[in-house]
């Protein structure tokens, strides 16, 4: 909003608002790329109502479908990579513990030997 009003009329910012829910999607979950795709979406709004009046419809409406595609495949992806994360923390607890037992049977100096 203020690089708007910095910059003047006859920049077009409308096509970098998918940015923020892109890259909110690959730092925080699913909330968290939902509430960039709304802010990024009323942001939009605000822009072609007030700032940007030169913008066409067909140019609002892109960019809506944009930002709305963008925040969908970002969650998706997000809610894909937080799962796999937890698989990856089950497994690596299952393995310490595997691991644990089968080093202590052999590192056992107080059994007989054979």
């Amino acid at each position: 909003m203020i690089v708007r009003l910095v910059m003047g009329p006859g920049h077009a910012l409308l096509p970098l608002l998918p940015v923020g829910p892109a890259a909110a999607a690959a730092l925080g979950g699913v909330l968290y790329t939902m509430a960039a795709g709304a802010v990024a979406l009323g942001e939009e709004w605000l822009f072609a109502a007030v700032l940007e009046p030169e913008s066409t419809a067909q140019q609002i409406r892109n960019a809506s479908i944009v930002i709305i595609a963008v925040t969908i495949g970002g969650a998706l992806a997000s809610y894909i990579r937080l799962r796999r994360e937890r698989e990856l923390t089950e497994v690596r607890a299952v393995a310490e513990v595997t691991q644990g037992c089968c080093c202590a049977r052999y590192l056992d100096t107080s059994a007989p030997s054979a």
